[in-house]
């Protein structure tokens, strides 16, 4: 088998490659030719557009998992550049793709591609909410393009939508999390209610290689990728805090003085960072609760890993890598 994949560099995609093995027949689109040995990398701007179409060449297999991430803390991003590269970059490599007669087109999109929407009982891949960011309009309006896309190719085009990954040499949120509990700067939440969808990087690898061996009619496929558990704010805390430090924190803020924070943090954060804000407060309190009920009927997907019996795993690669620096 051969395999295309667009951002090896990042933690599902290095997770990606150390699954498929060494053995593997595997190409990389990036702008880093040092992230991996032995393998072929081929110069890739997303951004700029640069996408050598010769890397196509008999390829069986693409992993488009390069993106631009959401960022609500620096604001360093525009609309243009989630388009650029969430939308238009990914409209170009299905283009390409179907012209190199790939067989199948696997793209990672993003949970929040659904939108702003609640349930008690689970979102599923139809709901739809409203687009508040240019992230979130970036993706969906990607899924839209290869959904359409699909019917005018013998390609088969596979979307999943994870939501937060986690695992070893976790990145993004977490690790941020992590980083700030171990430092004594993340204020320790009031026991919220809220539940939160969370997928171990392990749990993703093995949806991601069911539905790459199942064969699908020409009709695109959206699946979400959550694990079997559910799990609060406070939960996500206290197994970080207790992993790091070995004892339990009884200490809470009150979910006013969180509010009150971010509402300061939102105005300051336009002059120097500050890592709570309106955002980060909505992320603390809101229900996030996502099904993948579509990957376990078609595919068969079980969840293996949860976040409360990873955790210490996890930080566990946090110290050695923080160690190492």
């Amino acid at each position: 088998m051969n395999y295309l994949i667009t951002g090896a560099s990042g933690f599902i995609g290095s997770q990606l490659l150390v699954r498929l093995g060494k053995d593997a027949n595997i190409r990389i689109l990036s702008r880093d030719k040092k992230i991996c040995n032995n393998i072929n990398i081929f110069y890739c701007d997303l951004k700029l557009n640069i996408i050598p179409e010769v890397a196509f060449e008999n390829i069986d297999v693409m992993y488009h998992i390069a993106g631009l991430a959401h960022d609500t803390l620096n604001n360093i991003y525009k609309k243009d550049d989630y388009f650029k590269v969430n939308l238009y970059a990914t409209i170009k490599l299905a283009k390409i793709a179907k012209k190199k007669c790939i067989k199948k087109f696997i793209y990672i999109s993003s949970i929040k591609a659904a939108g702003d929407i609640s349930s008690e009982t689970g979102i599923t891949e139809t709901d739809v909410g409203k687009k508040n960011s240019f992230y979130e309009q970036s993706k969906y309006k990607a899924e839209e393009y290869l959904l359409n896309f699909q019917n005018y190719t013998d390609m088969i085009i596979s979307i999943i939508r994870p939501a937060l990954v986690y695992g070893n040499n976790v990145k993004g949120n977490i690790l941020k999390m992590i980083t700030y509990i171990d430092k004594n700067l993340f204020l320790p939440p009031p026991n919220i209610k809220n539940k939160i969808s969370m997928i171990h990087i392990e749990n993703l690898i093995d949806l991601l290689f069911l539905i790459e061996k199942e064969s699908f009619n020409k009709k695109g496929h959206i699946f979400n990728a959550v694990d079997s558990n559910l799990y609060s704010t406070r939960e996500i805390y206290d197994f970080i805090y207790f992993s790091l430090k070995g004892k339990k924190n009884y200490i809470f803020i009150p979910i006013f003085g969180y509010k009150i924070l971010s509402i300061i943090g939102s105005i300051i954060n336009v002059f120097i960072k500050f890592p709570y804000t309106i955002d980060t407060y909505n992320k603390l309190v809101k229900k996030q609760i996502f099904i993948s009920k579509k990957a376990s009927n078609l595919l068969g997907f079980s969840p293996k890993n949860d976040f409360r019996t990873s955790i210490k795993d996890i930080i566990n690669s946090y110290k050695k890598n923080k160690n190492s620096l």
